[in-house]
């Protein structure tokens, strides 16, 4: 008994936990390390575009409300402008353009001059008249020389006429699709990354979790046959057995077909068993909430699904975040892109001067703030003419035309008027005099 040695209890559950491998190399958390995604190749994006229904909002959203309200142009020639850009098909052209560089990580706008040869820069004094606009993606336009500047004159186009054609970059309105680093950009052909693949996991797990709900839906009711005896017969073993554990199937599904009836022996047992499906809206929600957060379109756009809250509240916070975030891709995606458009066209039309721009509103006004506005701009107005800061006919431009106006048109004669009976005495100044001569 001398010789057995003694066992020393040690705790295999303290800050280093030998079990579960917690602070030691087996460490589940420490193993974890990123795994660079593979590149989707550009028939799966045309497939997915095609098929999918939101890989088709993930990549129709933004273009589709950044450009459905269009733009108001602030000059004296709008009209000839809108009309122009119309006769090119600008809009269209462009819509399809920013869809295309959501898709692949890149497109491109080739805008071709008559009698012109494209590998020459533009004169942007006098470019000359526009006759066409094509819309390539990146796999149709690269830049000719890549460098981590990303400074090059040329880019090279397949078009149906030539492949590889030098076109100077004058003439190209690049669109950009998702930012990347330098160096990733350079490994891409100097193009961008897909909106699309950038939200490939949330998509895959989107898919998986919708999917598989039929088939959860197909077996949620089982019928359940208790059979008497069941367990006393030698099925793979006694022949017998087996023929009359045949009949007895045969019988019921015979009576099944015939009748639409389950017919059983009075010992049998029969009853309907539903699978549980607790916990499954909770799995759906986690990986809709995934692809919410990567796309940056909100719950009630992208999924067309009402808000949990009131409508009043959550959607209309939701409705409010979407057209800012639309309003940002305006102003980073579509206005470069019509800026160079319009220092294009404006020479052809004989336009010198700058050309200012606006996006239209995304949100209409509904009938109550319409009437809500309208009652506020009156009491101003009211006050306004009691302190005749205002004359009546300033006040009357207020209401002038289709849409109401917050300042009046001021009169110019008023204006200089009030401006040179600036320093003098007003009324009250002169009674008081008056009452109080000087001695």
């Amino acid at each position: 008994m001398s010789n057995i040695i003694p066992f020393r209890p040690r705790r295999f559950d303290t800050h280093v936990n030998l079990i579960t491998g917690f602070g030691t190399k087996a460490d589940h958390a420490e193993q974890f390390h990123w795994v660079a995604e593979p590149r989707v190749s550009r028939g799966t994006l045309e497939s997915m575009y095609a098929d999918h229904p939101i890989v088709w909002k993930l990549v129709d959203l933004f273009p589709d409300d950044g450009l459905r309200e269009w733009i108001t142009i602030n000059h004296d020639r709008c009209d000839e402008l809108l009309k122009a850009l119309k006769r090119l098909c600008f809009r269209k052209q462009l819509n399809y353009g920013l869809k295309m560089a959501r898709l692949h990580g890149g497109a491109a706008l080739y805008v071709h001059f008559e009698g012109q040869d494209p590998e020459e820069p533009l004169n942007w004094e006098n470019p000359g008249t526009i006759s066409d606009i094509s819309v390539l993606d990146k796999d149709y336009i690269w830049p000719e020389q890549l460098n981590r500047s990303m400074r090059f004159n040329h880019y090279c186009v397949n078009t149906e006429d030539a492949a590889g054609a030098r076109v100077h970059k004058d003439r190209i309105i690049d669109l950009q699709g998702e930012s990347v680093s330098r160096d990733w950009q350079l490994q891409n052909g100097g193009w961008f990354q897909s909106s699309v693949a950038r939200c490939r996991k949330p998509l895959l797990a989107y898919s998986l979790s919708h999917n598989l709900v039929p088939n959860i839906i197909k077996d949620f009711i089982r019928d359940v046959i208790k059979l008497q005896g069941l367990n006393e017969l030698s099925i793979n073993t006694c022949e017998q057995d087996m023929r009359d554990f045949n009949d007895r199937l045969h019988a019921m599904l015979l009576a099944q077909s015939m009748f639409n009836k389950t017919v059983i022996d009075k010992e049998d047992e029969y009853q309907r068993s539903t699978t549980s499906v607790a916990g499954l809206h909770d799995l759906i929600r986690n990986p809709e909430k995934a692809l919410v957060a990567a796309s940056g379109i909100p719950h009630t756009k992208l999924l067309g699904e009402s808000p949990g809250g009131t409508l009043s509240q959550a959607g209309n916070s939701q409705e409010r975040d979407w057209h800012k975030a639309v309003s940002a891709y305006q102003e980073d995606r579509i206005r470069p892109a019509i800026e160079k458009m319009l220092l294009m066209l404006a020479p052809s039309l004989g336009i010198r001067d700058d050309i200012p721009f606006a996006f239209n509103p995304l949100d209409a006004v509904t009938q109550k703030e319409q009437a809500e506005m309208l009652k506020l701009v009156a009491e101003a107005t009211f006050r306004m003419l009691e302190a005749q800061a205002w004359t009546v006919e300033e006040a009357r431009t207020l209401f002038a035309g289709e849409e109401l106006k917050m300042l009046p048109v001021l009169d110019q004669n008023t204006s200089r008027a009030l401006a040179a009976m600036k320093g003098l005495p007003n009324d009250e100044e002169i009674k008081q005099t008056q009452r109080n001569p000087a001695r």
